[in-house]
């Protein structure tokens, strides 16, 4: 019997560039959720893994959450044979292609420069490697740590501190990431991060521990190691299979190689940020205070892609890691005063609103425990009420105008259109939580801002667009990727009212309106005019070439808009459009365009099981069908059981009824 790990293919849409993305994926060794990864950099990019590179620059700790938001904490490993070459160039050295293993519990390699064969294993906060070398020629290991604040000292003839602070934001003056090593064989000379070994030397190992908080903690977490290098990754392996097993697809490979992949990239994000004590307590650096504090925190998150996709995914697969995630996020909050916006480690500002609202609010209407949500609330709701700088790492954007006018003016303000819609959502979900809560007075003044997307609402162009702060509208061309809107034009944008599709579908002009403009969606040329951007970004290339009209599905904003099918009453559509994505757009190998801390795939696997999350923060699922037969292990312990069959008429199925089990009729009817 096939094991499922077989089937995930860790390389899936690493081959990107900056101008056409099909994942803008690395490979990526460790456990689920894992503080540490660790890859295999072959060149000189933010992107510094691809498939069609053979140059091997070394084996490299990583924690990069994606190629927009950069690396952190990271460095190099490289062994090395013959002459001792430092120069990053000239130490380059071929690797075949065919001789190389991912999986997500290590790689193995074969260096033919160097005659090197290399193995790791990977656990959430260590690595062991293996190096094989020829006998009898001079040989040493590489330490290269990437930036000047760096350091690596020799500790007896087998051990080595380290520490680097190299990153691209999102962290205190004070941050470093330590690591110890501990190589097998005695190292005859240490310089300059060179571990030169015996020339005897045929097999030389060093056990990684990596810690965020010291040197200490570093070595404490070397216990993650199991005695040899094969049960460590045995171990991983185990961890990961037990994940996989909660879906059992009856299906053809191909199918079984994208489900199993995706599946797999919705548990690599957010990570562990925390570490244990000796008493196996969590505590972690932190990243908002600069200190050391107890409890959990996960990091790498932009929640403006996963709110989509992966919590909903959590919802209903591990409802306790969901939990303890939140309880992380909450920490964050505690530290440094708000909830990130999008996080890697700490504070980073991108993209519009603050769509941890909904993360929050997906869970509190589902009954996801593990955390404070009282206490959560009291951070949530500055989101929605305390105004922020224009270009702050937190909080909302244009706030006070939003407030005052109903809308984010477009004249003062760029992605004015998106922040609104965005910030309606946003409040809705607001919304749910005061509900909860028994907050009568902030449910009743969120629920009636989650309306003000009806202020962007042009009757005489038919679309959802910006506005100037005097009202008026500007001429705006359907295709034209206008300042207005975020990484698309009004076809790609001018759907983002998860919240309220009866009021959308109403404002559309009723469901067969609003099912005639999805088909014209799908059927219309994919033309653009690149409008603010100045150029052709990714996200338009991406689009132009998909052979879906203006629907991109390689970004975000349209992944709820093939279900609008559904609530449109033409469930058979939404179900062909759906599958005509899954099957033409997904590969083994590549993904629509950047998967995004796993919300690209986390939409592959809703759309396989036949039914997606709409609107999270409302506990229902939009409803398609079924691709394949399936089995869904639930986080509760029942089972699910999903056939495929021809669209039913019910448009939603609660969460709770998915959460009794069984076999569900209107999946299937």
């Amino acid at each position: 019997m096939t094991a499922l790990l077989d089937y995930v293919n860790p390389l899936q849409g690493s081959d990107s560039e900056f101008h056409y993305s099909t994942g803008n994926t690395l490979p990526l060794a460790g456990p689920p959720y894992a503080m540490t990864h660790w890859s295999i950099e072959n060149r000189d990019d933010v992107r510094f893994f691809t498939p069609r590179s053979r140059c091997f620059h070394g084996i490299r700790a990583t924690h990069q959450p994606s190629p927009w938001i950069g690396d952190y904490g990271t460095f190099l490993i490289l062994p090395q044979t013959g002459p001792e070459l430092l120069d990053p160039e000239a130490r380059i050295g071929v690797y075949d292609p065919r001789r190389l293993r991912f999986t997500p519990a290590g790689f193995s390699l074969h260096l033919n420069r160097y005659r090197v064969d290399v193995d790791l294993a990977a656990t959430a906060r260590c690595a062991w490697l293996r190096f094989t070398f020829p006998a009898e020629v001079p040989k040493r290991i590489i330490f290269d740590l990437k930036c000047g604040r760096s350091e690596l000292k020799q500790d007896g003839s087998h051990t080595f501190h380290g520490h680097t602070s190299n990153h691209n934001g999102g962290v205190p003056e004070n941050f470093r990431f330590h690591f110890v090593a501990h190589c097998s064989a005695a190292v005859a000379k240490f310089h300059c991060g060179v571990l030169e070994l015996p020339p005897e030397t045929t097999v030389a190992e060093l056990r990684i521990g990596t810690s965020f908080l010291s040197p200490e903690q570093a070595e404490r977490n070397l216990r993650e190691l199991a005695a040899t290098l094969e049960e460590t990754a045995a171990r991983t392996a185990a961890s990961w299979e037990e994940k996989l097993a909660a879906i059992q697809v009856d299906a053809d490979e191909r199918t079984r190689r994208i489900l199993y992949t995706c599946l797999h990239r919705t548990m690599l994000f957010p990570r562990e940020f925390h570490e244990f004590d000796g008493s196996g307590n969590p505590i972690h650096y932190s990243p908002y205070s600069g200190t050391a504090r107890p409890g959990v925190l996960y990091a790498d998150n932009g929640f403006w892609d996963t709110h989509r996709t992966v919590y909903p995914l959590l919802s209903l697969l591990d409802p306790a890691r969901y939990g303890e995630i939140l309880s992380g996020w909450l920490n964050a909050a505690r530290e440094g005063g708000w909830f990130p916006r999008w996080s890697s480690p700490g504070y980073r500002s991108c993209m519009t609103g603050t769509h941890i609202d909904a993360v929050y609010a997906d869970a509190a209407v589902k009954g996801i425990g593990g955390f404070d949500l009282a206490e959560a609330w009291r951070y949530l709701l500055k989101n929605a009420y305390e105004p922020v700088e224009p270009h702050g790492l937190f909080g909302r954007r244009n706030l006070a105008e939003y407030i005052r006018y109903g809308f984010v003016p477009d004249d003062q303000c760029e992605h004015a259109a998106s922040r609104t819609m965005d910030y309606a959502a946003n409040d809705f979900c607001l919304a749910q939580i005061a509900g909860i809560l028994g907050d009568a007075v902030h449910c009743d003044d969120l629920l009636r801002r989650s309306r003000n997307y009806r202020n962007l609402w042009n009757p005489a162009a038919g679309i959802l667009q910006g506005r100037r702060a005097d009202g008026t509208f500007s001429a705006l061309s359907p295709t034209d990727w206008n300042r207005t809107y975020i990484e698309g034009s009004s076809w790609q944008c001018g759907f983002a009212v998860p919240h309220d599709p009866e009021g959308l579908i109403g404002l559309f002009g009723g469901p067969a309106a609003t099912v005639a403009r999805l088909d014209r969606m799908l059927e219309a040329p994919p033309d653009f005019q690149t409008g603010a951007y100045g150029k052709e970004i990714h996200e338009m290339a991406e689009m132009a070439l998909a052979g879906f009209g203006q629907y991109a599905h390689s970004n975000q904003p349209v992944h709820h808009v093939l279900w609008l099918y559904t609530l449109a009453g033409a469930r058979g559509k939404a179900a062909a459009a759906i599958r005509r994505v899954t099957e033409g757009l997904y590969t083994p190998d590549t993904l629509p365009g950047d998967e995004d801390n796993g919300e690209m795939s986390g939409w592959y696997v809703f759309a396989q099981m036949g039914f997606y999350p709409f609107c999270p923060g409302r506990p229902e699922y939009v409803l398609a069908a079924p691709q394949h037969p399936m089995q869904i292990r639930l986080g509760n312990g029942r089972m699910l059981e999903l056939a495929p069959g021809s669209a039913g008429t019910a448009r939603t199925i609660s969460h709770s009824e998915l959460l009794a089990g069984g076999k569900i009729q209107e999946l299937h009817p």
